[in-house]
């Protein structure tokens, strides 16, 4: 655990030299817990604006918990989709995909580490092989995607898709694929599927434990750097 910590510690400090506007969040009640909405780009130090965000916006609850978060994202940062996975799977939180909204690439990693996962009947979740500086597929990245998307329970094809699909097109995921995915198909809350293992988890923690998320002389790798992972276009 204290090896998983530096990780995401030395990502949060990479993560500070990439300035950017993070994505719009908002709360909502629902029942005795809180609901929350995120929407925009997810920048590379998301996690970070996100934590901020949860601690000024927490005084608002009541003493109520933040159980579950809602993503409408047409894009992002490959690098902040780990970090809010990471965010996301700490703290058991419930995903879904807001009604009419997307969720894509290196995006659905954050949304895939949901301890419960959901989707609007009539939004959408794509995948494709992450990119580096200049467009060109990012393999060491797009391989640790494929890891995480395997230990979520994605099933094959949807693995497929995100290592032979080039980074500026999207592979649409079906429904059927979805349910596969044992994700709850709605029209509205996210109220969801199978809970991550512990060994799920823990095989998470590893990856990430394992991957070099540095480059030599302390900087960036061209991947986290420059690898926008998710593109606008869609169908």
């Amino acid at each position: 655990m204290k090896r998983f910590a530096s990780v995401a510690g030395a990502i949060a400090l990479a993560a500070a030299s990439v300035p950017a506007a993070a994505m719009d969040y908002s709360w909502r009640p629902y029942r005795n817990q809180i609901v929350i909405d995120a929407s925009g780009e997810m920048v590379a130090d998301e996690a970070k604006h996100f934590i901020a965000w949860i601690e000024q916006s927490s005084r608002q609850w009541n003493g109520r918990k933040a159980t579950a978060i809602v993503f409408n994202s047409p894009g992002g940062i490959v690098k902040g989709g780990v970090d809010m996975g990471l965010v996301v799977a700490d703290f058991h939180m419930i995903t879904g995909v807001a009604p009419g909204g997307e969720r894509a690439s290196a995006c659905v990693i954050a949304w895939a580490a949901g301890a419960l996962k959901s989707a609007a009947s009539d939004s959408k979740i794509g995948v494709h092989m992450m990119s580096a500086m200049g467009g060109d597929p990012a393999i060491d990245a797009t391989f640790f995607n494929i890891k995480w998307l395997q230990k979520t329970g994605a099933p094959n094809s949807v693995m497929v898709g995100a290592m032979s699909t080039k980074p500026d097109d999207v592979y649409w995921l079906t429904q059927d694929e979805l349910t596969a995915w044992g994700v709850k198909i709605v029209p509205r809350s996210p109220v969801v599927s199978q809970p991550l293992s512990s060994s799920q988890w823990s095989f998470l923690q590893n990856t990430v434990s394992e991957v070099n998320f540095g480059a030599p002389g302390g900087g960036e790798p061209g991947w986290v750097r420059q690898g926008r992972s998710c593109s606008r276009r869609r169908g």
